[in-house]
């Protein structure tokens, strides 16, 4: 086994700091594009656009909600009932650990309420995890009311990057 004297450096390299410091770099451009490709979807595209990306899922309503590890509010959505028949979720691309933000449902309203990881997903509904105090606005996850329209986006998911910072 070389001795890391004797070990080859991609080129420019001189060390492993070098290294280190070249990869510390790319990968914060890598979450600068990741968090600019995902605000610019949210900002340019309707949430049916988002809906048929697999991005998000609309016209939900809560199915249930209880308090889950470390005092967090587990709010399950499901999908809203057009009749009273139960129906199964779209076709989408959220999964289990994904980050989302919760907004109401209403075209007026595209204000986020909160943002959460999804803790569980379902053909009947899907469960995100958020903070007790609900973490982006004035409104409590735990007081929003069951009578309302939800949807959840899908965001870019930084947890990653903040790790490595620390």
């Amino acid at each position: 086994m070389p001795s890391p004297s004797e070990t080859s450096w991609p080129t420019g390299m001189t060390s492993l700091g070098d290294f280190a410091r070249s990869q510390a770099q790319l990968l914060a451009q890598e979450r600068r594009e990741e968090l600019d490709r995902s605000s610019d979807l949210l900002a340019g595209l309707s949430p049916r656009d988002l809906a048929l990306r697999g991005l998000c899922l609309r016209n939900l309503c809560l199915g249930s909600r209880r308090t889950g590890l470390y005092g967090r509010v587990v709010l399950e959505l499901v999908p809203g009932d057009g009749g009273g028949a139960k129906k199964d979720l779209p076709a989408h691309d959220i999964t289990v650990g994904d980050i989302c933000g919760l907004f109401h449902s209403t075209a007026d309203d595209s204000a986020q309420v909160s943002s959460g990881v999804v803790t569980s997903v379902a053909s009947s509904g899907i469960s995100v995890s958020f903070d007790a105090d609900g973490g982006d606005s004035s409104t409590s996850v735990s007081e929003l009311p069951d009578s309302d329209r939800y949807r959840i986006v899908k965001l870019a998911n930084d947890v990653t990057y903040r790790r490595l910072k620390v």
